[in-house]
């Protein structure tokens, strides 16, 4: 749509009604949500790679494990929890997260694709991630912030558990939220902060959550997704009252049999030779300390197996004193 949305082009107001019946956030209302009782961190997973993450209470998925990106069909029928594996009990959480192809193409087949996340029975579903990218057309951010919003109301119109993705560019954008979801039973809204890699950029978003801290309703939880480190996690949690974590952190590094580490608010891993599962809870307990606000622990881990050749390494964009090799730490139980 990024030709339609030149300024010059003649079908341009004829497009945006069509599309999005403008961009104005009037006319979608929200339905009442129920509590979610989100925990302060929930993992996010990937489909196929078992990490016997039964034990874990909450879960959570993007768009591209569930859906084909050549046809848009779902992965299963039925429970979600079926096909990955896990009791019922566990609760599990859909990101409306994907790239730009594959959720660009799921605009057009919206009635296909919000019946067959219904069927698949999830626990609550983001509104889609139609993003807001600081160096594109301001018009492209308002058709974008009202087509997420516009996935929301109609995953609810189907039964879906839905909350609203919260997308800005600037203060205007912050100040129509407020205004929306003062008008609407509202108790949780998501934040993707993925992409937020440069500082600057974090800078920025710290400000904005500054601001929804001082003016959204006062009762919103919110699920931010992508921060995995002490600093930023905490620097979120000063803004905010209510705030749950989500990051594939924990998830990715037990794959790769890396535990997580923190030195203070120094973060890492260590390579180890411990099985998956044991390396993802230990992670999971790890992030849910520091989600919780708690200071994060020293190189430690619990009772367990032996570990190989073991070697801390820094995460990317995180002030460090330089490499660190580690004496010889054991495994988590599992």
């Amino acid at each position: 749509h990024n030709e339609v949305l030149r300024p010059d082009h003649p079908e341009l107001l004829h497009w945006v009604t069509r599309e999005v019946g403008g961009l104005q956030f009037d006319d979608v209302a929200a339905r009442q949500d129920k509590a979610l009782a989100l925990p302060a961190y929930v993992p996010q997973i990937e489909r196929g790679r078992d990490v016997a993450s039964g034990a874990i209470p909450y879960v959570a998925l993007t768009l591209k494990e569930i859906f084909s990106n050549k046809e848009l069909k779902p992965i299963a029928r039925g429970d979600i929890r079926d096909k990955l594996d896990l009791p019922r009990s566990v609760k599990v959480i859909l990101l409306g997260i994907g790239k730009d192809d594959l959720v660009e193409r799921m605009w057009g087949q919206q009635s296909h694709i919000y019946q067959a996340i219904a069927a698949l029975n999830f626990t609550v579903v983001t509104a889609f991630n139609y993003s807001v990218w600081h160096n594109e057309p301001r018009l492209e951010h308002l058709v974008n912030l009202k087509r997420s919003l516009l996935t929301f109301e109609r995953l609810q119109a189907v039964g879906v558990p839905a909350i609203p993705h919260v997308y800005w560019h600037n203060t205007v954008d912050l100040r129509r939220w407020a205004e929306w979801l003062g008008r609407n039973p509202v108790s949780v809204i998501a934040i993707n902060l993925q992409t937020v890699r440069k500082s600057v950029l974090w800078d920025h978003v710290v400000s904005g959550i500054e601001w929804m801290g001082q003016h959204f309703p006062q009762h919103l939880e919110y699920l931010i997704v992508g921060p995995s480190t002490a600093e930023r996690m905490n620097a979120v949690r000063q803004c905010l009252r209510r705030v749950t974590f989500c990051n594939k952190d924990a998830y990715m590094l037990a794959v790769l049999r890396y535990h997580k580490t923190w030195n203070g608010t120094e973060s890492g891993e260590a390579y180890c030779d411990g099985e998956p599962a044991a390396l993802f809870h230990h992670n999971v307990t790890l992030f849910t300390q520091v989600a919780e606000g708690n200071p994060p622990p020293p190189f430690t881990l619990l009772d367990g197996a032996k570990l190989n050749i073991i070697e801390q390494r820094t995460l990317p964009g995180i002030s460090t004193t330089g490499r660190k090799h580690l004496e010889q730490l054991q495994l988590p139980a599992p």
